[in-house]
């Protein structure tokens, strides 16, 4: 996991907003409330209470959220899990947008939306690479 922003490519932005992590498994998909803790023009970083499931590095998932009235559905991976703070119990996930594989509007409204985003917040960001 990234343990500071030297580390990271792009900057993020703190949010609690809920949201839908489906994991994908040959056997079926899981689709598991979580909670947006931090977002970048890269991905997410997501607190999940339901810990009956195993989380492995490199799995793929589906995000599903709808931030300020605008629906997104944004393939991605597991980049990091680590035990959340003892007060919330549950893990901690980093998942990387797979944002090449969404169609140009999706990847054009979610970068557009997540610049304003950090820039109302006084963070300088680009829009993330697609490739």
């Amino acid at each position: 996991m990234p343990s500071s922003p030297a580390q990271r490519r792009y900057p993020r932005a703190a949010i609690n907003e809920p949201a839908h992590l489906t994991l994908r498994t040959r056997e079926q998909n899981r689709r598991l409330p979580v909670s947006i803790r931090s977002i970048s023009p890269e991905g997410v970083g997501l607190a999940l209470k339901d810990t009956s499931q195993a989380l492995a590095l490199r799995a793929t998932v589906r995000m599903d959220f709808s931030i300020a009235g605008r629906p997104f559905e944004i393939p991605g991976v597991i980049v990091w899990v680590a035990g959340a703070a003892a007060a919330s119990g549950g893990v901690d996930v980093g998942v990387r947008f797979l944002l090449a594989t969404v169609t140009h509007e999706t990847r054009q409204a979610y970068a557009s939306w997540v610049v304003e985003l950090l820039r109302r917040l006084g963070v300088q960001a680009q829009p993330p690479r697609t490739s």
